[in-house]
C-alpha cells in the first residue's frame, strides 16, 4: 500500500517509520532540506515504546507526492495549507490528520475533498531528536471514524493497516466525540502549562491548578455539548471524571493523576506550547484554542476559566485572540 505522511516532525516521522517497517510504501514529506538529505542516506530511528529503523521515499514539499491509498497530514496545523500543496492534484483513496483540534479535518477536506476524509485522534507521543531520530515514549490506543458516524469498510481497513504496523487503532462511531473530548483535555494542559511553566505532571498535581483545569475543561465541555459532542472515555483521555463527580472530587482525581504520571514519566515531559512558547516558536494556539472559543462566542456560552486563561496566554504566544473584537 501506498502511504504519504507529510510532516517529518515527531509523530509524522514515527508513523512513517513504523508503516514502513510493516512492508508499506512510504513516502514522508519534509520542510527541511537539510534533514531529508540526512533520512536519505541514514533512515528514519525510532526508540522508545518500540525501536525502528525505516526506510522511505523522502521528499520535501511542495513537490508532489505519488497517488496514495492513505495520506497522514502531520504537520503544525498552522502549516497545513502550505504543506498541502505537495498532494495538489494527487489521487487520494482516505485523509486522515495526525494534528490538534477540530479544524484539520476541514482544512483536509478543502484540499481533497469531503469524500476523501475521516476523522481521526492519533495518540502517539513522539520527539524529533535531530538527524532522523525520533524519541517515542508512548503508545496509545487510537481511533479513526467517519465523521458522519456511519459504519464503513474503509475506516475498518485503515484501522487495521495502522493496528499492524504497531499503532494500535479503533475504528468509531463517535469520532467526533473523541476529537472534542481530547481537544478539551489539550486546551486546558496547554494553557496552564503557559501560564505556569510547570512540567506536564504538575498540572495534574499542584493543588491551584487542578480546579482552574476542572474549571476549563467544564466549560470546553459545554461547547462540545452544544456543538452535538459529547465528553467521552478513551485509555488517554479522562475527563469524563471530571466532568460528572463535584468540583472538589474531581480535583482531587486529578491531583492523584498528576502523581501516577510524575512516578511514570518523571518531572521532564513538557506541554508543545509551552516549549515552542520557550522556543519563540509559533504555536497551535490560534487554530486549536481559537476554534472553541469561537465556537463559544457564537452559542453565546459563557466561558470565565477559559477566557481569563487565553488573556493570560495570549501576551505569550503573540496572539489578539484574548480580545473581544477577535471572538466576538
Amino acid at each position: 500500500m501506498q502511504v504519504s505522511v507529510i510532516g517529518a516532525g515527531g509523530i509524522g516521522s514515527a508513523l512513517a517509520a513504523y508503516l514502513a517497517r510493516a512492508g508499506n510504501k512510504v513516502t514522508l514529506v519534509f520542510r527541511e532540506k537539510d534533514e531529508a538529505d540526512r533520512v536519505r542516506a541514514q533512515g528514519l530511528q525510532v526508540t522508545g515504546v518500540q525501536t525502528v529503523t525505516g526506510f522511505v521515499e523522502v521528499l520535501e514539499w511542495p513537490t508532489l507526492i505519488p497517488d496514495s491509498d492513505l495520506l497522514i497530514l502531520a504537520v503544525k496545523t498552522y502549516d497545513s495549507r502550505e504543506a498541502l500543496r505537495s498532494a495538489a492534484g494527487v489521487s487520494v483513496g482516505v485523509a486522515l490528520s495526525a494534528q490538534n483540534g477540530l479544524q484539520k479535518e476541514e482544512t483536509l477536506a478543502e484540499h481533497l475533498g469531503n469524500e476523501t476524509v475521516i476523522g481521526s485522534v492519533i495518540e502517539v507521543t513522539a520527539i524529533k531528536q535531530g538527524e532522523g531520530r525520533v524519541f517515542n515514549p508512548s503508545i496509545q490506543l487510537s481511533h479513526i471514524g467517519e465523521l458522519d458516524g456511519r459504519d464503513s469498510r474503509r475506516v475498518k481497513e485503515t484501522a487495521s493497516l495502522l493496528t499492524e504496523a504497531g499503532i494500535p487503532t479503533q475504528s468509531s462511531f463517535v469520532i467526533r466525540s473523541i476529537e472534542w473530548t481530547k481537544t478539551c483535555q489539550w486546551i486546558a494542559t496547554s494553557l496552564l502549562s503557559v501560564m505556569s511553566a510547570y512540567a506536564y505532571p504538575f498540572i495534574f498535581s499542584t493543588p491551584w491548578l487542578s480546579p482552574f483545569f476542572v474549571e476549563i475543561v467544564r466549560e470546553c465541555a459545554t461547547v462540545a455539548s452544544a456543538e452535538g459532542a459529547c465528553i467521552v472515555e478513551a485509555p488517554s483521555l479522562f475527563l469524563h471524571q471530571l466532568i460528572n463527580s463535584s468540583k472538589e472530587e474531581a480535583s482531587s482525581w486529578l491531583q492523584e493523576k498528576g502523581k501516577q504520571l510524575m512516578a511514570a514519566w518523571g518531572t521532564g515531559y513538557r506541554a508543545s506550547m509551552l516549549v515552542d512558547v520557550e522556543r519563540g516558536s509559533r504555536t497551535e494556539f490560534d487554530d486549536v484554542v481559537g476554534y472553541v472559543v469561537r465556537k463559544a462566542r457564537q452559542r453565546k456560552i459563557p466561558t470565565p476559566a477559559l477566557d481569563f486563561a487565553v488573556r493570560q496566554v495570549s501576551r505569550y504566544v503573540g496572539s489578539t485572540l484574548g480580545a473581544d473584537a477577535e471572538i466576538s
